[in-house]
């Protein structure tokens, strides 16, 4: 079975979480939160679960792709990369859907390009992003 993780921004502001993703409903099953649980476990027992509200505007979704340094790439990440004319670029990673619609991301989600920020913690490099 394929192993779907997320990260996002902790709503308590104690940085960021990853794990998996639930979503909390209200009784009137309105969409009250999002949430990461984490969950430590040791020869398939559970050990703990561990449950963290987060700012939903921050849950990106990992693709089991790694970045030059060994990373994991995640929606909302920042990356650099060299084109294959030799020339530097900053881009977006903003959505898993980019991977299907956009064959260009094959190249550019390769060992050769590096995480440098994502747009939540670094909106500074958005600026450079061509």
């Amino acid at each position: 079975m394929r192993e779907i993780k997320f990260r996002g921004k902790r709503l308590d502001g104690n940085g960021w979480v990853e794990g998996y993703l639930i979503e909390l409903f209200t009784a009137k099953g309105i969409l009250q939160c999002y949430a990461i649980e984490t969950c430590l476990s040791y020869n398939y027992e559970v050990i703990s679960i561990d449950v963290y509200e987060v700012i939903s505007e921050t849950i990106g979704q990992y693709i089991r792709r790694e970045d030059r340094n060994g990373q994991l790439y995640c929606e909302g990440d920042i990356i650099r990369y060299t084109d294959n004319n030799g020339i530097d670029r900053i881009i977006l990673f903003e959505s898993i859907e980019d991977l299907f619609f956009h064959p260009e991301w094959e190249f550019i989600l390769s060992k050769y390009s590096k995480i440098i920020g994502n747009k939540h913690e670094n909106p500074e490099l958005l600026e450079e992003v061509k």
